[in-house]
């Protein structure tokens, strides 16, 4: 959802008119200063990079006659450019030999006049490491994105793409960041977000990229046919809210879009850019297993709803998120411009129609979720939200499973919702499914599976209740995170490790029927390396590669390795670490 930035256009609409001007309208602007480091220094041979604030396109801003003039700093650190009037998000890079400094964005900045802006690079963190491809092989060309793990937006990076085997090295501003690896087009590969990466000091991040899949359509107006431009195709996993990247989700000029996303089941959303007197669409639970073609996509006209969000007491909420939803249900349709202001003030489009509007606090606010249901949209409407200090509960329900999909009957689900109101709890029925009465919010869910089960505790934050829970909840293996002295009777060596790692087992007696099998810390089977019969002793050896049951190498991260022999279970947990 992109924010409603009232101090953004309203910049552009005085550029704007003051080009309609001729008397007053200057037919090209000077943008001039110096960039520095931290100690006063100038830096020689700093790059500018210009994007259109509006649609985030790179652009050459030079005047008519001037497009030959230098983009980069001279001897002493000063820049001098004759640009169009615009607004512009302007990128400031250091050169390669100062490599320790940060690149840094300057965005919506107004260049209706002659500006004169110094500018100083910060010492930054350096992240490096190295992207394969899901079949194993170094993939080149991928671009890092760094984003704001809270609102989205993306920092500067320079200098930010993989070499020939898959290599990378930047430099960025100090801070936790949600790191975005894009392959190239025709990688076959899709892109990936790693979150929450600890920029703090120096970090090594390796990862391996998932297969992609072809997203195609063309975006046109449902009045004319006429193609929409700059429209934003986003992709979200179902279940979680979870936004996942693409490479090409931005229609052109003709309207048509080509995006890779990662394979698998997906809602789709289309979304018009600012100023487009039109409404989102979406699509729901798109199968992406192969190339998948959406055809013409209709935009209809949209009604404006605006007003401001409240709280309790009246008082604006400063960056409340706004989603639509058709009544009753937890299908959301995306809101261009759906974030309020600083002022609370929020302006979006959607088609005609009654709708249930849902009001969500910024993250770090104790207050409700307020859903306000039943709203006739049948022409401009203009409305506050106010959120309730006591909303009403939604029923929540879903099903507790095992590692292997059996359902799990007498675990403790508990909710612990953010706004400070009452947790709830709830116990599964025989068929590990549950249903309860939750304040509609952000919760923290701790699910307890009944004693001697071999499973442990699962912890989930920021589930979106009522239309952020999946329809199953997967336990994992328990872990005992004080083991005895003696050796387990299942352990992997070495661990960790890079290529292949042995799971040794102690079998105390002969099996006919035993099965070792590995699963991803969601609880997700990722291979079952054995099954058949084991002969009593110590130290079985059993050979795990590194791939999943289609054969793919596995990405990263910790597994756990558990082992059925008849009536006993053991559990073990072991780290990969890509070479």
């Amino acid at each position: 959802m992109r924010g409603h930035v009232i101090s953004r256009e309203l910049g552009l609409a005085l550029v704007l008119a003051a080009l309609a001007v001729p008397s007053l309208a200057p037919a090209q602007v000077t943008f001039e200063g110096r960039i520095t480091d931290p100690n006063g220094t100038p830096i020689a041979d700093a790059d500018l990079d210009f994007f259109e604030t509006q649609t985030g396109q790179k652009v050459d801003p030079s005047a008519p006659g001037f497009e030959t003039q230098s983009d980069k700093t001279d001897a002493f650190g000063f820049f001098s450019m004759v640009i169009v009037p615009d607004i512009y998000d302007v990128r400031f890079e250091p050169p390669l030999a100062r490599d320790e400094l940060a690149p840094i964005f300057v965005r919506e900045l107004v260049l209706g006049a002659d500006l004169e802006r110094d500018v100083t690079l910060p010492v930054g963190s350096r992240l490096t490491g190295r992207v394969l491809n899901f079949d194993g092989q170094p993939l080149g060309l991928v671009d890092l994105d760094l984003r704001d793990p809270n609102t989205g937006e993306r920092i500067a990076t320079a200098r930010d793409d993989t070499d020939a085997n898959g290599v990378y090295g930047i430099s960025a501003l100090p801070g936790v960041w949600d790191v975005v690896f894009s392959p190239p087009d025709g990688a076959s590969a899709a892109p990936l977000v790693v979150d929450s990466i600890d920029l703090t000091g120096p970090a090594v991040l390796d990862v391996t990229l998932p297969r992609g899949r072809l997203v195609t359509g063309r975006v046109i107006r449902a009045s004319d046919s006429l193609p929409v431009r700059y429209t934003d195709i986003d992709f979200e996993e179902p279940g979680t809210n979870r936004r996942l990247p693409a490479n090409g989700d931005q229609a052109g000029l003709d309207g048509r879009f080509t995006a890779t996303v990662r394979e698998g089941m997906t809602h789709i959303f289309v979304i018009p850019a600012t100023g487009f007197p039109l409404a989102p669409t979406a699509f729901w639970d798109v199968d992406v297993t192969g190339d998948v073609d959406l055809g013409d996509i209709v935009l209809q006209d949209g009604f404006i709803v605006s007003g401001t969000v409240r709280d309790p007491g009246g008082a604006p909420v400063a960056d409340a998120d706004l989603d639509a939803f058709l009544p009753g249900e937890c299908r959301r349709f995306p809101l261009a411009d759906g974030v309020a202001d600083a002022n609370g003030q929020f302006s979006f489009r959607v088609e005609p129609g009654t709708w249930d509007f849902v009001a969500n606090p910024p993250p770090g606010v104790t207050l409700p979720t307020t859903r306000f249901g039943s709203v006739d949209v049948s022409g401009d409407l203009a409305r506050d939200f106010q959120l309730q200090t006591d909303p009403a509960p939604f029923e929540v329900s879903s099903v507790v499973e095992d590692p292997d999909g059996l359902p799990v009957a007498g675990a403790i689900v508990r909710g612990v919702p953010a706004s400070g109101a009452a947790s709830w709890e709830v116990t599964t029925d025989a068929a590990g499914e549950f249903t309860a009465l939750a304040p509609p919010g952000r919760h923290r869910l701790e699910i307890t599976p009944p004693s001697g089960s071999g499973l442990g505790v699962r912890i989930l934050e920021g589930v979106d209740l009522p239309c952020a829970l999946g329809p199953a909840l997967a336990l994992l293996p328990f872990v005992d995170p004080n083991p005895p002295a003696a050796p387990a009777p299942l352990r992997a060596a070495p661990n960790p490790w890079r290529e292949t790692t042995t799971l040794q087992l102690d079998v105390p007696a002969a099996v006919a029927s035993a099965r070792v099998t590995v699963y991803d810390v969601s609880g997700r089977r990722v291979r079952e390396v054995y099954r058949g019969a084991l002969e009593a002793g110590e130290g079985r050896e059993i050979l795990w590669d590194g791939r999943d049951d289609a054969g793919r190498p596995t990405a990263t991260g910790v597994y756990f390795v558990r082992a059925e022999l008849g009536r006993t279970t053991t559990t073990a947990k072991t780290v990969r670490l890509r070479p």
